[in-house]
C-alpha cells in the first residue's frame, strides 16, 4: 500500500512537535487516538525518541498507519508503538502490553459508575493478559 498523504501534517507538526516538547519532556508513553495517516506518529516518534508512541484509529485507517510504521522501520526508526488492542497486536508479531489512561470526571455520579466498571475491567484485563500472553509467538526457554 502507498502512504497516504496529508499535507496539513506538513504544515502543523513543527508547531504541535514544539508543544508536545514542552508537556511531554517528562513522559515516556504516549497514546495519539485518531492517528489518521500515521505521518504525525511516525514524525514526533522520531524526533521525541524517549517516547514510545502509541498509533490508534478507526480499522479503516490503519493500512496507512501501517504502511507508515513500514517506512519508519526501513528508514531506521527504532520506536514505534503499533496500537493497544492485544489481538491485533498479536497478529502483526508484536507483544501486546497494558495501557493506562487518565481522566477527570466531574460529576460524582459519573465518577462513581465508571469507578465501579473501572473495578470489573480490571480483573477481566488481568485474565486478558494472560491470554494474550499464552498466544504470544515468542516461547521463552530455560537453560
Amino acid at each position: 500500500m502507498e502512504k497516504p498523504d496529508a499535507p496539513s501534517c506538513e504544515r502543523n507538526r513543527e508547531p504541535i512537535l514544539a508543544v508536545l516538547r514542552q508537556h511531554f519532556a517528562d513522559r515516556r508513553r504516549v497514546l495519539e487516538i485518531g492517528s489518521g495517516t500515521g505521518q504525525h506518529a511516525v514524525f514526533f516518534a522520531a524526533a521525541l525518541p524517549q517516547l514510545e508512541w502509541q498509533a490508534s484509529d478507526r480499522a479503516v485507517n490503519l493500512p496507512g498507519i501501517r504502511a507508515w510504521l513500514e517506512y519508519a522501520l526501513e528508514h531506521g526508526l527504532a520506536r514505534f508503538e503499533p496500537g493497544a488492542q492485544g489481538e491485533h497486536k498479536l497478529a502483526r508479531g508484536f507483544e501486546p502490553v497494558p495501557t493506562w489512561s487518565a481522566y477527570w470526571i466531574a460529576d460524582p455520579r459519573m465518577r462513581r459508575i465508571v469507578a465501579n466498571f473501572l473495578a470489573r475491567e480490571g480483573e477481566a484485563m488481568q485474565d486478558y493478559e494472560a491470554e494474550t500472553a499464552r498466544r504470544l509467538p515468542y516461547k521463552s526457554q530455560s537453560l
